[in-house]
C-alpha cells in the first residue's frame, strides 16, 4: 500500500509548467479597451469591439466585459445613468407642448 500511497502523494503534488486554459490579452490592447470605454461612456461591449476590429484586434465581446469588470468599470447603461422619466419630459418638454396644440382633424375625427 505504501507505493500508492506514493503514487497518489507525486499526482497531486506534480508542478505544472501551465495551468492551460486561454492565454491573457496582451497589455497593450487592454490598456486600449480602457481608454476607449473611458473616453467614450456611451460605447457598449459591441461597439468597443467594433472600433477594436478596425485597428486589426480580434476581441471578444466577454473578453472585453470581463476586462471592464476586472477594472471597476460598469456597463455603459450604468456609467451614464439611465434617463429618468422626468429628464426626458424636462428635456422634450417644448416639443410635446407644440404637439398637443397642434391637431388635425380628419374627415372620420
Amino acid at each position: 500500500m505504501r507505493w500508492r500511497r506514493e503514487l497518489v502523494r507525486r499526482k497531486w503534488t506534480y508542478q505544472r509548467d501551465s495551468m492551460g486554459g486561454r492565454p491573457r490579452i496582451d497589455r497593450e490592447i487592454e490598456d486600449l479597451i480602457l481608454r476607449l470605454a473611458q473616453k467614450n461612456p456611451c460605447w457598449g461591449y459591441s461597439k468597443i469591439k467594433s472600433k477594436l476590429i478596425k485597428l486589426d484586434f480580434m476581441v471578444s465581446q466577454t473578453t472585453i466585459r470581463n476586462i471592464l469588470n476586472r477594472h471597476n468599470l460598469q456597463p455603459p447603461s450604468v456609467r451614464n445613468g439611465s434617463i429618468f422619466w422626468r429628464q426626458l419630459m424636462a428635456h422634450y418638454k417644448d416639443q410635446i407642448l407644440a404637439c398637443d396644440f397642434c391637431t388635425v382633424e380628419s374627415i372620420r375625427l
